[in-house]
């Protein structure tokens, strides 16, 4: 799919070729193109090496321009910009492919950056509300309304771009590793660094989907997450409970402790000597009440074929709408890559790669 990416006149534009390369990563063809504003700070031979091709309209006009793209994404976005979209105002380039792209119904993504003085809510709001238009909420720091993370401004034009398969759809997903703790200091834990689920997360949300994410997540999560930091399994066993009822899916990939301790309070003196005993903990994913389970079973160092047969028994006996096996002798916990069998009652497909590439494929098979 082809977007068309304009930069207008904030310093944050020095952040929009970052946004193209990232676009281009994910397998889309950019047009780049900057507002007079946006040349005075940033360079055109700039964001023709950022983007697949800049916008030339000398030879091509206005309604060429954005009859060949799929989107059209302004990042940053001045209160020019959006003022001039809001009112039908096509004085200059930028504006006057903007009311082309609303005329023909193209999808547009407002990521707003400008001074705090600047910033009209209600205006946003009334932009947001605009049919075929998402804006990307600004981060306000040092009295400035600051355009999203890069990143994140990504994620919004992408999930413009997707079909929404799970549009309005609530879907709760756990993620990272679990802590038992021994007293008030130490705790019994695992490798794992919630990659897995918060990758999950982000392309339910891609999908349209209201997630609610619940676990501990290492590193940051996107602000448009329903973030629920939590690392005892006694918090996230309340968490799932409560939040599963309605949902329309339930994702258990978080690495959750097997065993129970019996913990002590205080700190225990380092030269003691201490024994733990360790008690099997009840199944997380037995406390969902969503319409479909989807469950994560690791195993160590199996043969392909035992690694199905187990992930088949664990489908049947625990009623999931789908499996997720995998080995962590393998690929260990915390890692970038995984390898996975998605197993399900109409067949198994092996994913193997980037665990961002490996959750895509899952929500397109769900």
């Amino acid at each position: 799919m082809r977007i068309l990416l304009i930069g207008t006149g904030s310093v944050a534009v020095i952040k929009t070729p970052l946004i193209g390369r990232e676009l281009i990563r994910r397998g889309f063809e950019v047009v780049g193109m900057l507002s007079e504003g946006g040349k005075a700070l940033l360079g055109e031979q700039t964001m023709r090496w950022a983007c697949n091709r800049y916008a030339d309209l000398k030879e091509k006009d206005h309604i060429r321009t954005v009859e060949e793209v799929d989107c059209v994404a302004v990042a940053p976005a001045t209160l020019n910009t959006i003022s001039k979209f809001d009112h039908d105002i096509a004085d200059n380039d930028s504006s006057l492919l903007l009311a082309v792209a609303k005329g023909m119904g193209k999808p547009i993504v407002f990521a707003p950056a400008m001074h705090g003085s600047l910033y009209r809510e209600e205006l946003m709001k009334k932009i947001a509300k605009e049919k075929n238009v998402s804006v990307v909420p600004p981060v306000f720091e040092e009295g400035k309304h600051k355009m999203a993370e890069w990143i994140e401004v990504c994620d919004y034009i992408e999930r413009t771009l997707r079909k929404g398969k799970f549009t309005d759809k609530k879907i709760v997903v756990t993620a990272g590793a679990t802590r038992e703790y021994v007293d008030d200091v130490r705790f019994i834990s695992n490798g794992a660094c919630g990659k897995t689920g918060l990758e999950h997360a982000k392309e339910f949300w891609k999908e349209g989907a209201k997630v609610v994410l619940i676990g501990n997540v290492v590193g940051g999560v996107p602000r448009y997450l329903d973030y629920r930091k939590v690392f005892s399994p006694e918090e996230m066993a309340g968490i799932i409970e409560k939040e599963t009822k309605g949902a329309e899916m339930f994702v258990m990939s978080a690495a959750v402790g097997d065993f129970a301790v019996k913990k002590r309070d205080g700190k225990i003196p380092s030269k003691e000597k201490v024994v733990l005993e360790l008690e099997p903990r009840e199944k997380l994913w037995k406390k969902s009440k969503a319409k479909k389970n989807v469950l994560f079973k690791a195993s160590w160092k199996l043969k392909r074929k035992e690694m199905e047969k187990q992930a088949k028994g664990f489908l049947e006996s625990s009623g999931a709408h789908a499996i997720i096996a995998n080995d962590i002798g393998e690929f260990l916990m915390g890692g970038e890559e995984n390898r996975v069998l998605f197993v399900a009652k109409d067949g198994i497909e092996e994913i193997a790669g980037a665990k961002e590439h490996i959750a895509k494929r899952i929500v397109l098979l769900l």
